[in-house]
């Protein structure tokens, strides 16, 4: 078995050693969801509350707003990342061969949904809408998203990930704009 290294707090094998933890779950997987999956639930649905704010779109305007007000969840999420640090550390770091190795994957996927049906709704508004392909908003997506993850495990503090976060958003965001035309 690989080994993890546990956050002190993490349940009943706290200050055991290895093999007595480890007698508390069934596998590394069993390990994985009794840390894991609270944490993402809770991840989930704040993300899910926040993305229901970005619908109503009528008129350019409500799509500058709305891009403007994009990076809002963003920062929500970054501060919730760094207030479960533990977790979301073990999830980075020791997950590999479990079903939590690339956990970024599903809110990439889901943001990019979120992206497309977000563009759906702004075609009429769009004055390139061909540029704004699945393939383009997938690939923006990725660098939008894994720029947390890559930024909290390179130790970097809430601050500079916000900061990495909010450069790389910008950047996606200034190609949306190009292609609105606004």
């Amino acid at each position: 078995m690989e080994v993890i290294v546990v956050p002190p707090d993490a349940g009943p094998g706290a200050g055991v050693t290895n093999g007595a933890f480890y007698a508390h779950f069934a596998s590394k997987e069993d390990l994985f969801s009794k840390l894991a999956d609270p944490c993402l639930a809770q991840f989930a649905a704040t993300y899910n509350e926040e993305a229901a704010h970005f619908h109503e779109i009528h008129s350019t305007e409500d799509i500058t707003r709305i891009l403007s007000a994009s990076f809002s969840p963003t920062e929500m999420l970054v501060h919730f990342l760094f207030t479960h640090k533990e977790v979301f550390l073990l999830l980075l770091t020791a997950s590999s061969g479990s079903k939590y190795a690339d956990f970024p994957a599903p809110l990439i996927e889901a943001e990019a949904t979120e992206t497309l049906a977000f563009l759906e709704k702004c075609r009429p508004f769009i004055r390139k809408p061909e540029r704004l392909t699945a393939s383009i908003v997938h690939l923006g997506t990725m660098l939008s998203i894994n720029a947390v993850p890559d930024s909290f495990k390179a130790g970097c503090s809430e601050k500079e990930t916000l900061e990495v976060a909010r450069i790389s958003s910008e950047f996606c965001i200034a190609g949306m704009k190009e292609v609105f035309g606004i």
